[in-house]
Formats: structure tokens, C-alpha cells, sequence
């Protein structure tokens, strides 16, 4: 999914730890693949139920993605999630030196305890190896 959501691995990815299933107090939902959209008639009413079935729903095409998704029902805007809660980042295998340096300066200011991984493509073949490059 790097070359979908992280600027074509020029991103970085965020990793955050799970409790009890739920992420920031929410569920976890595994996303559905599927042929065709969910349906939404005129009867239907649409409630934090149906609003996660719709937000969990893709396109069959995708589903090698084995994606899981949250519905993060604590309003609007800018949310800020537990700095504990974040265990680790990963750098992009195409980010710039200055966006890493960035990354780690961010890090280290900000007192968090996460692990840094660096994403490296295969020479050989499709596929990313994630490696440890700093703890903080």
C-alpha cells in the first residue's frame, strides 16, 4: 500500500499498538472485499452501523491489501492519539535524506519511545523487507 498512501515510499508509515483488539479505544474492523458497493436505500438508516459497513467495504480488486480499518467516532478535525500508544515508524524506501533526518530530529524531540525501521525494496523481487534502524 506504500505506493497508494505514503507518496510512492517517499512516506512513512506509523505503527501503533493494540490493546485488547481496539486501537485509540476503538474497534478494529477486518475490511470486507467485495464486487459491488453496499446498498443504500431510501428505508435504510444510517447509523454508526451502516456508516462502518460503508467505511470497511472495497473493491474485491484490492483485497490483497488484507486490510483492517478504525471508525474513529470522536468528532471532527485534528485528532491527537496517545504518544505511548505509538510503538514505531517506518521510513519509506524512496523518502529523501531530509525528510529521514526530519523524521528522526521529530523523534527524539518529542520524547517517544518507538522503534525507526527503514522500508527496502527487493533487488529480486516484488515485495518490501522492514529493518530495524534506531531505537529511540
Amino acid at each position: 500500500m506504500w505506493s497508494h498512501y505514503a507518496d510512492s515510499h517517499r512516506g512513512i508509515c506509523l505503527e501503533f499498538e493494540v490493546t485488547n483488539g481496539k486501537l485509540f479505544g476503538c474497534d478494529l474492523s477486518k475490511v470486507i472485499y467485495q464486487e459491488t458497493y453496499p446498498k443504500l436505500t431510501v428505508c435504510d438508516e444510517i447509523n454508526f452501523e451502516f456508516v462502518k459497513r460503508y467505511m470497511t467495504t472495497k473493491s474485491f480488486d484490492w483485497s490483497h491489501e488484507k486490510e483492517w480499518r478504525i471508525i474513529y467516532n470522536k468528532g471532527t478535525g485534528r485528532q491527537i492519539y496517545p504518544a505511548d500508544a505509538l510503538t514505531g515508524v517506518i521510513l519509506g524506501a524512496r523518502i529523501s535524506k531530509i525528510k529521514k533526518n526530519r523524521i528522526e530530529e521529530w523523534i527524539f524531540n518529542s520524547n517517544c519511545k518507538v522503534q525507526l525501521y527503514q522500508a527496502l525494496e527487493y533487488t529480486d523481487r516484488f515485495g518490501l523487507q522492514i529493518i530495524p534502524v534506531k531505537s529511540f
